[in-house]
C-alpha cells in the first residue's frame, strides 16, 4: 500500500526530527572511554588497524574501524566530526524501519515505529556515539530483512543475484558487529509462510548463510583463537533477572533513566509486546524469533564473556518496536482511553530520557578532561611528565595538542611493585602531572598515587568535574631547613602543600622506635591555632642511614593573622617527645618550620 500525502509528510517530519535530535549538541559531551578506544585505533593505517585487532583481541570486527578511519580523513578528529558518521547512519535506520514496520504491521504500525525510532533515547544515544558499529549493523540487518520479504513475495522471479546481494548484506552486518548474527538468523523465519515455495527458499537461505560463513571464515580462523584466550575466557555472573531488566529496560525506556523506571518499562513494554504479537498474526513468528534469538544468544555469550551493555540488545529493537507499536494499537482496540494513556505516558518518559541525555550530569559522558587539558596547557612546563595509572584512551585524545610526554604506569593490571617502584623512580627528578583513576581492574588499591605521595612533593591537587589532577615536584624542590633531633633524625626541608604541609626527613642513623610527627601552627603569643599529627610514610624503625622520608600533614593554615609552623617528633607509644638538639621554638623540642603572615 502506497503512503498517502499526509503519511509522507509525517515521515519527512519524523526524519527531520530524528536529524535534529541526533545533531543537537552532538559534540558537546566528551568522548567516553570506548569512543577514545576507537579514536586510538583510527590513528593507525588500515593494515595496522587489522593487526592491532588481532594482536590485542579487540572484541569488535574491523568494518567500523576502517569506515571511521576513512571518515576521519575527510572530517577531522573533533568530537562532532567523528560522531557525525554515527548520526548519519542512525538517520538511515528510520526509513528502513518504517518500511519493515509497514510490511509486517501495516501503514499505521510503520508510521508509529518510524516515530519511535526517531525519538528513542537509546537510538539517539547510539547516534551520538563515535562507535557506529551498531547503526551500521542495523542498516544491513534491516536491508536483509526487506530483501528477504522481497524474495518471499516473488519466489519465481528471484535469481541468484538476489541471494548474492542478501549474502553480501549479511556479511557486512557481521563485519560490523558480531552480535549481528543474532539479527540475521531470524530472517529465515520470514520464509515460513512462503507457500508453496517454502522448502526451496529455505534451502536457498541456507546456501546464502553458507556463502556468508565462507566469506567470514578467513577472519574467523584468525580471530577466534585469540578470543578463546581473552574475550571468551572471562565468564560473567549476571543473573537472568538482572539481565532481562538491563536489556529490556534500556530497549523500552532508554539508557538515561533510573533503574526502577527501566524495570517498570521493561514490564509494561513486555506486556504491550505480547499484545502486539496477538495483533500481528501473520508476522508473529518472525517478530518473536527476532527478539528471542538475540535475547538467548547474548545471554549465552555472557557465560564466556562478562561484559554486558544494554545497547547490545539493539539488534532486537526493530522487532520490539514493531511489537510495541502494534501492542499500543491493540490496547486502544480493547480499551481506547488506556491505549492513548499508554502512548502519552511513553512519550513523556522518552522526553524525560532525552532531557537527561542532553543535560543531566548523572548520565553525561563528560568527566572534565577538556577543562583538565585546558588547565594543563596553561600550566605545564618544559620537562614535565604526564602520568596516568589506567589505560584510559580519552586522556591521550584530549592531550593530543599538549606537548607533554605521556606515561602510563603500571603497564599491566597485575604488576610487580619493585619493578613499578623502579619505573616511578626514573621520574623522580621531574615535575609529574598525575591523573588518578579508581578502577577495580587496574591499580585498584591506588598504588601509584600512594607511592608518589611517599616519594614526591604534592604541589597542587585540583578537581575538574569527575577528574582529578595532581602535581608532584621532586623532593629536591623542598625549602631547605636544618634541625637535628636525637637518634640521628634530621628535618631537612618542607613544602607547603595544597592541603597542609609536607616535611622532609633524613636519617643519619637507624632509629629503633616508631615516632609520630607533630606540626602545630602557633599565634604570635604562642597559642596553638591548628595542628596535625601524622606518621611518616615509612615507620621510623625501618629507616636506615641516608634514607630520605616524607611526612604529610593535612591542616588549614589561618590567613587572618601571623602563624608560625613548628614541628617535632614523639614516641607513638609513650607520647614522650624526641629531644631536639637544635634551637627550640614556641614549644619544647619543637623546631621552627616556617612563618606565614596575612
Amino acid at each position: 500500500m502506497m503512503l498517502r500525502t499526509r503519511d509522507r509528510t509525517f515521515v519527512c517530519l519524523a526524519i527531520l526530527l530524528a536529524f535534529g535530535l541526533r545533531v543537537h549538541w552532538l559534540g558537546r559531551q566528551e568522548l567516553r572511554g570506548d569512543e577514545g578506544g576507537s579514536w586510538s585505533f583510527i590513528q593507525l593505517a588500515p593494515l595496522q588497524i587489522l593487526d592491532r585487532i588481532v594482536t590485542e583481541g579487540d572484541p569488535h570486527p574491523p568494518l567500523h574501524h576502517l569506515l571511521q578511519w576513512g571518515w576521519l580523513q575527510l572530517t577531522g578528529d573533533s568530537e562532532f566530526a567523528m560522531r557525525s558518521l554515527s548520526a548519519l547512519l542512525s538517520i538511515l535506520v528510520v526509513p528502513l524501519l518504517l518500511q519493515l514496520g509497514r510490511r509486517l504491521g501495516g501503514v499505521e504500525c510503520g508510521l508509529a515505529v518510524c516515530l519511535i525510532v526517531s525519538v528513542h533515547p537509546q537510538q539517539v544515544w547510539l547516534a551520538q556515539d563515535l562507535r557506529n558499529m551498531y547503526q551500521l549493523a542495523l542498516i544491513f540487518i534491516l536491508a536483509g530483512a526487506l530483501m528477504m520479504l522481497y524474495i518471499r513475495d516473488r519466489p519465481l522471479a528471484i535469481g541468484w543475484h538476489h541471494w548474492v546481494a542478501y549474502s553480501g548484506l549479511c556479511t557486512l552486518a557481521v563485519y560490523s558487529h558480531y552480535y549481528a548474527l543474532f539479527g540475521i538468523a531470524p530472517h529465515a523465519a520470514l520464509l515460513v509462510q512462503a507457500q508453496p515455495q517454502r522448502a526451496r527458499l529455505l534451502r536457498m537461505w541456507l546456501l546464502a548463510a553458507a556463502a556468508t560463513a565462507l566469506v567470514l571464515a578467513p577472519w574467523a580462523t584468525v580471530i577466534l583463537p585469540v578470543y578463546a584466550q581473552h574475550q571468551l575466557a572471562d565468564p560473567g555472573n549476571e543473573g537472568l533477572k538482572g539481565y532481562l531488566v538491563t536489556v529490556f529496560g534500556e530497549l523500552f525506556a532508554g539508557p538515561t533513566l533510573p533503574r526502577v523506571i527501566q524495570l517498570g518499562f521493561a514490564v509494561l513494554g513486555g506486556a504491550l509486546a505480547v499484545l502486539g504479537a496477538v495483533r500481528l498474526k501473520a508476522a508473529r513468528f518472525y517478530l518473536l524469533v527476532a527478539v528471542l534469538v538475540p535475547l538467548t544468544g547474548i545471554y549465552t555469550v555472557l557465560l564466556f564473556r562478562a561484559t554486558l551493555n544494554g545497547f547490545y540488545f539493539v539488534f532486537a529493537a526493530p522487532a520490539a518496536y514493531i511489537l510495541l507499536a502494534a501492542g499500543i494499537r491493540q490496547l486502544q482496540h480493547y480499551w481506547h482511553a488506556m491505549g492513548w494513556t499508554a502512548a502519552f505516558g511513553g512519550i513523556v518518559v522518552l522526553t524525560v530520557g532525552l532531557i537527561n541525555l542532553y543535560g543531566s550530569e548523572q548520565y553525561s559522558r563528560s568527566r572534565g578532561m577538556r577543562e583538565l587539558a585546558q588547565f594543563l596547557t596553561s600550566n605545564y612546563q618544559p620537562g614535565d611528565t604526564y602520568l596516568a595509572n589506567f589505560p584510559d584512551p580519552t586522556q591521550p585524545y584530549y592531550l593530543r595538542r599538549v606537548k607533554i610526554p605521556y606515561q602510563m604506569m603500571p603497564k599491566q593490571p597485575v604488576f610487580d611493585s619493585s619493578a613499578l617502584n623502579a619505573d616511578l623512580a626514573s621520574l623522580e627528578n621531574q615535575r609529574i602531572w598525575f591523573v588518578p583513576v579508581v578502577a577495580t581492574n587496574w591499580d585498584a588499591a591506588g598504588y601509584v598515587q600512594q607511592r608518589l605521595l611517599q616519594t614526591a612533593l604534592l604541589a597542587s591537587d585540583q578537581s575538574f568535574n569527575k577528574m582529578r589532577l595532581m602535581l608532584f615536584l621532586p623532593v629536591s624542590d623542598a625549602q631547605s631547613i636544618r634541625a637535628k633531633f636525637a637518634n640521628g633524625i634530621a628535618l631537612v626541608g618542607f613544602h607547603r602543600a595544597p592541603n597542609g604541609v609536607t616535611l622532609v626527613w633524613r636519617s643519619e642513623a637507624s632509629p629503633t622506635a616508631d615516632y609520630k610527627v607533630f606540626v602545630h601552627g602557633l599565634a604570635l603569643d604562642g597559642f596553638p591555632l591548628v595542628g596535625a599529627d601524622a606518621l611518616p610514610v615509612r615507620a621510623t624503625s625501618t629507616w636506615r642511614t641516608g634514607d630520605t622520608v616524607l611526612s604529610l600533614h593535612q591542616l588549614v593554615i589561618p590567613v587572618d593573622q601571623p602563624v608560625a609552623l613548628v614541628a617535632g617528633l614523639y614516641d607513638a607509644v609513650t607520647g614522650m617527645r624526641v629531644e631536639l638538639q637544635s634551637e627550640n621554638y614556641g614549644e619544647p623540642d619543637a623546631t621552627l618550620v616556617a612563618r606565614y603572615s596575612p
